[in-house]
């Protein structure tokens, strides 16, 4: 038999342990294969339980989900809300056939460590195991200690059984001459018996008269009551007033209808004198008049700025040609265009940077040779200079005849001859100035020379021989005041130097700056020759650049301010042209709607608000005629109400509208029958009370017929008469009291009781004795006998299946050998070697895929007809690549064979492994990616085989010429409940008449008004659906809102067995019987108490029963208002439909199509 399978479509947990506002949906699941991946506390494991929740319904209570399945070509619904389980079949109510048993729903979860753990030993049995669904019967039988073996006579229970026995007989003999003495007692216990009856016979009696007695008072009474008009019980004692109220109500209708109709009557004559349409101009016409003559006025405006440039531009065209020669004209210059005046500019530009380098180069040249001619050069050489200051400085080291120098002196004189050094290095002659910073130190350290010595001679020498003039005298201040002249000789030696460099450089610069001037004057010359023929052209000066760049800057100007004018003129004619193109089209839009044309914006403006004040006052009398339609409407159906209470009153009291006077005679004996009736009513009460008493009495069925012939006299005799019998009793008890007491004086002791006792304790042990042999052998029996079944029912079928499956996961490669004889062996087969394997030398991935080929087996076997889905909880972790290769291709091998499955991980690692595997088959595949919240991110990644089957239309039937009632048996259309639902899960057939319009909506999955809503707001389009429509739509929604708001007033909501459990008031010992009563009434909390106070659950208590109501009222389950009467809520209900702009005939059908269906 062919298997259907059970596809998850969508899940929504809307409340469940842990997540108490819910998860967001998972919608449009795989048929295949679904990853649900996310951190710890996410939601995982509530998604599996969801599932699984959703198929079975083991524990609901608290869990509120929906699901929707695909199973064949149906679609089925499954809604749980706390333990209530709605499903629907296309539509219909059904339920669920051939799902497997509760108790196995745990086989379909798969964890890694039932499948990895133990040794070959273990894996067999593991294997056998998962043959039978996964349960250890042997477990089973050790855990509960059930064996065939049974306690025999040498117990120790049998034999204090004995001997207690034994004991008690002994003492029992001895008591038997007691009994004689009991004897006499008999006949007293007989008369005790009589005197018992008798007084249980003149309670009776008394009861019977009593009985009696009130029932011919209720009798005197009823007829009393029955003297009274019938019709006075219907009698509230205000109806004379009611009345009153009721023909003023009708006479204020009667003036406001009038009142209506007279101004409908005015608003008409006032309509007729407008010159608009009569179905008025619409709001777009009205906005389109106001942009287009906007954007007119705006034209007009161009045009007038336009005007305004081109005379600006014209008067610039002019002065730039009177600039160049007054005697030029315009037209002279019409057709000239002077090329490449751009190159021009740049040959100017460039000569005045040219001729200003020359300018420069010249003057420094000038500054130079006039610098140079202040420093004459001498013929002495710079290194003769510097060698005379060496020499000197020298004779300055050498040692006076004074004596000496301390260190700390010799220490200054050297730091002073590095920095002397350093600055000479960084700023060149000027530096040398440091020498005389040397010098004075020398003067300070050494004193006054008293002679020269041989090496002073020897420096003196040296110094003539350069061809220098020697100091005055060779003394330390002569030679330091020699140095210094050497130095400032030397300085402006090297200044001479840098004058001269310059000035070469300058010189040279200028003579390569010549030849760039040669080149300006050939491009001049070219130019020159060019532009001779413009008119206005500078003869005279035309070798001088600016004469040219004169010249061309008038020329620029007059170009620029010609073309720009010529362009603003093209503009200036293309936006008159629109402008009457513009004009044109308002001329038709206002001679649609009767009124004159405008010749220009400024007459436009005016018609319009000449149009737009009309149209205003048509509005104005429409909806005051509409509004007093309205009244008129109201004030006739109120007068229609107060009509038919009116003669509802009449009615209720039996009298004729003729007949009013006598209305008040009847009031006038109300007083009179409410007494009767009251005295009625509690007579009523004694004689139910005395009848009930009488008839609970357990002498009642023995006497019943005797009731019916007696009289009150009698019965007070026969209570009389028992009652003397009764006396007796006393006198009797007190001799049995007597006897009794002697028979225990002569029974003194307790060695019977006890020995009785221990006999009892004896035989309870032995009975428990029994019954544990009894449960061990049962049980011993039971498990035999699962074992005998499991092994010659099921496992021969499943080994066989699960030998095809694991022969299909693992691509034909391996077969499963069963060997039963003894222990359970097993063993796997490599078609591809032809050898076969002991478990233990299987890889993990391999035993992994056998194990899942068992439990998947066993799972076929129990299933009937439908494939439910597995769910596997993290099977890849810690795996190597390849038993990650085996797991993930055993379950794509099983979902290719139409089981869906379900994935669920925290590792991205094993995400990527299954996207890897998944990328490479045609399966339809997601991954859904929930965050730490539980509310999932749903990154929905496809892969790219997945595209191909993306759907963005449903398989909706076409209407083909139905009509909205003939279409809605080819689509499912669930009722709708007023109490439970609220507008936006409106499906869309009770809202949308138009078939066609529905059929585009439901083709692109939009199916309740909630859906419409937001795929409308968020710019969606729908085919023949405007603004209009939608906003009809939306009134509709909005009266749906109110009547359900109204009609919620004083109605109950439905419950169910949870909120029974919930409330604490209903015990375990009662939930069946009242959770049964509450089927009775259809989950109504308001009938369900009524029917608990009726007593109609027996024995279930008062406080129980406040308890309850206490709760559902505080849990708003029953509300406690009055139900609105049918015309207050149609009043309420009008008031709202006349402030909105909505088809009233065709909102009746709207709200009749979902009352006919709630």
């Amino acid at each position: 038999m062919k298997k259907s399978s059970f596809i998850l479509k969508d899940l929504s947990i809307r409340k469940m342990a842990g997540f108490p506002l819910g998860m967001k949906a998972l919608n449009n699941l795989a048929a295949n294969v679904n990853i649900i991946t996310g951190p710890n506390a996410s939601g995982k494991s509530s998604t599996a339980r969801a599932i699984q929740e959703l198929i079975w319904h083991n524990n609901t209570k608290g869990l509120s989900l929906k699901g929707s399945v695909l199973i064949d070509e149906d679609n089925w619904e499954i809604d749980v809300d706390s333990g209530r389980v709605y499903i629907e079949k296309n539509g219909n109510i059904d339920q669920f056939k051939g799902l497997p048993a509760k108790e196995g729903h745990q086989r379909y979860l798969l964890a890694l460590h039932n499948f990895v753990e133990g040794n070959e030993k273990d894996l067999a049995k593991e294997i056998a195991k998962q043959s039978i669904g996964g349960f250890d019967l042997e477990a089973a039988q050790e855990s509960l200690g059930y064996n065939s073996k049974t306690s025999i006579r040498s117990a120790q229970e049998y034999k204090r059984y004995e001997l207690a026995f034994k004991e008690y007989r002994n003492v029992r003999e001895n008591q038997k001459q007691l009994s004689d003495e009991e004897k006499s007692l008999s006949f007293l216990e007989e008369e005790k018996q009589e005197a018992q009856q008798a007084e249980r016979r003149y309670d009776f009696y008394n009861k019977v008269a009593e009985y009696l007695n009130a029932r011919l008072k209720h009798k005197q009474l009823k007829d009393q009551l029955n003297d009274f008009p019938e019709s006075i019980r219907n009698l509230a004692g205000n109806e004379n007033e009611l009345i009153q109220d009721y023909e003023n109500a009708l006479e204020d209708c009667e003036i406001k209808i009038e009142k209506a109709k007279k101004e409908i009557l005015e608003s008409k004559r006032e309509f007729k004198e407008l010159t608009i349409p009569e179905n008025g101009v619409s709001q777009k016409v009205i906005a389109e008049l106001d942009d287009r003559i906007a954007h007119l006025s705006d034209l007009a405006r161009n045009i007038q700025r336009l005007k305004i440039s081109i005379s600006g531009l014209q008067e610039k065209e002019n002065n730039a040609l009177k600039t160049i020669d007054p005697t030029i004209t315009a037209k002279k210059w019409e057709g000239i265009n002077i090329k490449d005046v751009g190159e021009l500019d740049k040959m100017l530009q460039n000569a005045n940077q040219v001729l200003g380098e020359k300018e420069f180069l010249l003057a420094e040249i000038q500054e130079l040779e006039k610098e140079a001619k202040e420093f004459k050069k001498g013929e002495v050489k710079p290194e003769i200079f510097t060698q005379g200051i060496k020499t000197l400085s020298d004779w300055l080291k050498e040692p006076q005849d004074t004596k000496g120098v301390s260190l700390q002196s010799l220490v200054i004189l050297f730091v002073l001859s590095l920095l002397t050094i350093v600055s000479t290095y960084f700023f060149g002659a000027f530096g040398l100035i440091g020498l005389l910073f040397i010098v004075a130190a020398f003067i300070f350290a050494y004193s006054k020379k008293g002679g020269n010595s041989h090496t002073h001679k020897v420096r003196e020498q040296d110094f003539s021989r350069s061809g220098l003039k020697s100091p005055a005298s060779w003394n330390t201040e002569n030679v330091a005041h020699r140095i210094d002249d050497l130095i400032e000789k030397l300085s402006v030696i090297k200044e001479t130097e840098r004058i001269t460099q310059r000035l070469d450089t300058c010189k040279a610069n200028l003579g390569k700056l010549q030849s760039r001037i040669d080149a300006l004057h050939n491009q001049r010359n070219q130019w020159t020759e060019k532009l001779q023929s413009a008119p206005g052209f500078p003869k005279e000066n035309s070798n001088d650049f600016s004469s040219l760049y004169w010249f061309l800057k008038n020329i620029i100007q007059w170009q620029e301010a010609h073309s720009q004018r010529k362009a603003l003129e093209a503009e200036q004619t293309k936006t008159e042209n629109h402008y009457r193109d513009e004009l044109n089209k308002i001329n038709e839009l206002f001679a649609n709607t009767n009124f004159p044309k405008a010749i220009d914006f400024r007459e436009a403006k005016g018609v319009l608000t000449d149009l737009k004040a009309q149209e205003s006052t048509r509005k104005d009398l429409f909806r005051s005629i509409e509004n007093n339609n309205r009244i008129v409407s109201e004030q006739e159906f109120l007068r229609k109400s107060n009509e038919d209470k009116l003669s509802g009153i009449y009615s209720k009291i039996g009298i004729d509208k003729s007949e009013k006077s006598k209305v008040q005679d009847l009031i006038n004996q109300l007083v009179d029958f409410k007494k009767i009736d009251q005295a009625f009513h509690t007579e009523n009460q004694v004689f139910s009370d005395q009848k009930r008493r009488l008839e609970t009495h357990s002498l009642y069925e023995e006497h019943k017929e005797e009731l019916k012939e007696l009289t009150i006299d009698l019965a007070q005799e026969k209570a009389k008469t028992n009652k003397e019998i009764a006396t007796k009793l006393e006198e009797i008890n007190k001799k049995i009291t007597t006897i009794e007491t002697k028979i225990r004086e002569r029974k003194k002791g307790n060695k019977l009781e006890s020995l009785l006792t221990e006999k009892e304790d004896a035989l309870d042990g032995l009975h428990q004795l029994y019954e544990k042999n009894v449960k061990e052998a049962t049980g011993d029996l039971i498990i035999k006998e699962l074992k005998k079944e499991t092994q010659h029912k099921n496992r021969p079928e499943v080994f066989k299946r699960a030998n095809e499956i694991f022969n299909r996961i693992t691509l034909g490669r391996y077969e499963l050998l069963l060997n039963e004889r003894g222990d359970t062996q097993f063993r796997a087969l490599d078609k591809s070697l032809n050898r076969g394997y002991n478990l233990s030398e299987l890889s993990t991935g391999s035993r992994v895929q056998l194990l899942l080929a068992v439990r998947l087996a066993y799972v076929e076997t129990v299933e009937s007809t439908i494939k439910l889905p597995l769910l596997a909880d993290e099977l890849l972790a810690n795996s190597d690549d390849l038993r990650a290769k085996a797991i993930i291709e055993a379950l794509i091998e099983i979902s290719r064979d139409g089981r869906q499955v379900f994935y669920f991980t925290a590792q991205e690692d094993e995400v990527g492994k299954w996207q890897s595997h998944l990328s490479k088959t045609q399966l339809e595949s997601k991954i859904f990616r929930l965050n730490s919240d539980g509310n999932e991110t749903l990154s929905t990644d496809h892969f790219d085989t997945e595209f191909r089957q993306l759907n963005f239309s449903n398989e909706v039937p076409s209407p083909g010429g139905k009509n909205h009632h003939e279409y809605r048996a080819e689509i499912p259309v669930p009722s709708y409940n007023l109490l439970t639902q609220n507008a936006s899960e409106l499906p869309l057939w009770y809202l949308i008449e138009e078939v066609n319009l529905l059929y585009s909506a439901l083709k692109i999955g939009v199916k309740t008004w909630g859906q419409l809503e937001s795929f409308y707001q968020n710019d969606g389009i729908i085919e023949e659906l405007n603004e209009e429509k939608f906003k009809q739509f939306s009134g509709r929604i909005q009266i749906l809102n109110r009547f359900q708001e109204l009609y919620k007033i004083g109605r109950s909501l439905p419950i169910d067995r949870t909120v029974l459990q919930d409330s604490g008031a209903v015990s375990e010992a009662w939930i069946d019987r009242v959770s049964d009563k509450l089927n009775e009434v259809h989950d109504d909390p308001h009938l369900l108490l009524h029917a608990l106070k009726n007593r109609e659950v027996s024995g279930f208590r008062t406080n129980s029963i406040e308890e309850l109501e206490s709760y559902l009222m505080s849990e708003n389950y029953i509300d406690d208002q009055e139900i609105l009467e049918k015309e207050e809520l149609m009043i309420s209900i009008q008031a709202l439909i006349s402030k909105l702009d909505i088809d009233t005939k065709a909102l009746e059908q709207f709200l009749k199509r979902i009352l006919e269906r709630t």
